[in-house]
């Protein structure tokens, strides 16, 4: 294995769109794995109502018939803050040798600049920007973002440090949906894996 794609989140809870739109990425970058991280603690945001612990069993199971997808605890098992810079460098050490691709939506590259690091992280990785049809880039790009723009065909096999964009078909899904659904008792199967579905019931999550 030598493209290795990150793709972390509250996963709160994960739903069909998170697999989907990486599933476009896979093909579009030609990852030979992605691995699902969930944050135990995120640095940007209030702390998740629900457990990491079963924030990840649900990745776990949203993810396991798929051979590239893998559900990773790698933050789970770290103190403090859930740096995405820190997870990059625990995973280059764990797998020598591979390409790092860090999958991010638009607005999350745009606010980068408030992230632990960022310029750090920006050299240990390839970025792979999700991007909806219709949603404008900003009519100038920051320097950095300049600086590292590519076109994903002409990435070499162990470059970093460049950003490339991947055009996506949206699935029009958020996990903050989902759960004001469950909270007000409407029906969600239509947005979760079938065993996310249960693994919530049997755990009575977003009451």
């Amino acid at each position: 294995m030598k493209q290795l794609g990150i793709f972390g989140g509250t996963f709160n809870p994960i739903h069909l769109g998170h697999v989907d739109t990486v599933s476009q990425v896979i093909r579009a970058a030609q990852l030979e794995q992605v691995r699902y991280i969930p944050a135990s603690v995120p640095p940007h945001r209030a702390a998740p109502g629900v457990s990491a612990e079963h924030r990840l069993e649900m990745v776990r199971i949203a993810t396991a018939q798929n051979p590239l997808m893998v559900a990773d605890d790698i933050e789970l098992n770290r103190d403090g803050p859930s740096y995405t810079v820190d997870t990059v460098e625990s995973l280059a050490n764990a797998f020598p040798g591979c390409t790092l691709h860090l999958i991010l939506g638009l607005d999350a590259l745009l606010g980068i600049e408030s992230w632990h690091r960022w310029e750090t992280l920006l050299n240990q990785v390839n970025v792979v920007v999700m991007v909806r049809p219709g949603w404008p880039l900003p009519v100038k790009l920051p320097e950095w973002w300049s600086e590292r723009k590519t076109d994903i065909t002409q990435l070499e096999p162990s470059e970093t440090g460049k950003i490339m964009l991947v055009p996506i078909m949206p699935v029009d899904i958020s996990s903050t949906s989902v759960r004001e659904a469950l909270r007000q008792g409407n029906p969600v199967q239509q947005w979760l894996h079938p065993g996310v579905w249960q693994y919530i019931q049997d755990h009575n999550l977003y009451e």
